[in-house]
């Protein structure tokens, strides 16, 4: 979890559909070398860039204990928030629906922080990290101070209240997904990593339906477009 150590979690992005929560069950993950929000702490925060059957992928860090390096590549299980989630790094229905919150909170560019601060986002991946490894003399907390803390605490506590009073659920975040690595599958530059496994991700892929949509869109404005040219055509 330092500086030289890239911590990583994934939103789909990059024209092509990513497999989907109920047709994948695991997808090939290499990490770049992209740190788009920056370092806070003793850690570069997310979203993250990652690069799958050749596209490119935002990806969020939900886990401060182990380390993902630049170039690595993996194999992660892929779950979604109705699966079981006894494989998973940390188990819990309730947490993981409260870091899906955190995630879409860290990736919408209009949600700020409440305090001036060094790193908004930053701040809110602290909360995601918090959320999971709370215990300890290494907790995610203890790296940051000031405005920074108090944002980052202000995120978990509006997560965490939500969770207890059940305002969260699975079918509010049906694109949300978990990539939970599976154990010996790293490589870095060809060689087995000294980490294993690397760190879990979070994220959210398309919902089912979107790019048909988007193409059905651009087929009826190219349609409307070829009418117009011939209506012009025929004054």
């Amino acid at each position: 979890m330092r500086k030289s150590v890239l911590f990583v979690a994934l939103l789909a992005v990059s024209g092509l559909m990513l497999p989907e929560p109920a047709r994948a069950a695991t997808i090939d993950l290499t990490l770049a070398n992209s740190f788009p929000n920056g370092a806070l702490g003793i850690a570069y925060v997310g979203p993250y860039v990652a690069s799958s059957g050749g596209n490119t992928i935002d990806i969020i860090c939900d886990d401060f204990i182990h380390d993902s390096y630049v170039g690595e590549s993996w194999t992660a299980n892929v779950y979604s928030l109705t699966d079981n989630l006894s494989q998973t790094f940390f188990h819990d229905q309730t947490k993981y629906e409260e870091a899906a919150y955190l995630a879409s909170e860290l990736l919408n560019p209009s949600v700020g922080c409440t305090l001036s601060s060094s790193n908004c986002k930053g701040d809110i991946q602290y909360a995601v990290w918090q959320l999971f490894d709370s215990t300890g003399a290494n907790q995610p907390f203890s790296y940051i101070s000031g405005n920074d803390l108090t944002n980052a605490t202000t995120f978990l506590k509006d997560a965490t209240d939500k969770g207890s009073a059940n305002l969260l659920s699975a079918s509010m975040f049906p694109s949300f997904v978990i990539y939970t690595p599976i154990s010996g599958t790293a490589t870095c530059s060809g060689h087995l990593c000294d980490n294993t496994p690397p760190q879990e991700f979070i994220t959210f892929v398309p919902e089912p339906g979107t790019f048909e949509l988007l193409g059905l869109g651009i087929a009826a404005a190219a349609l409307l477009r070829r009418r117009r040219n011939a209506w012009s055509a025929s004054l």
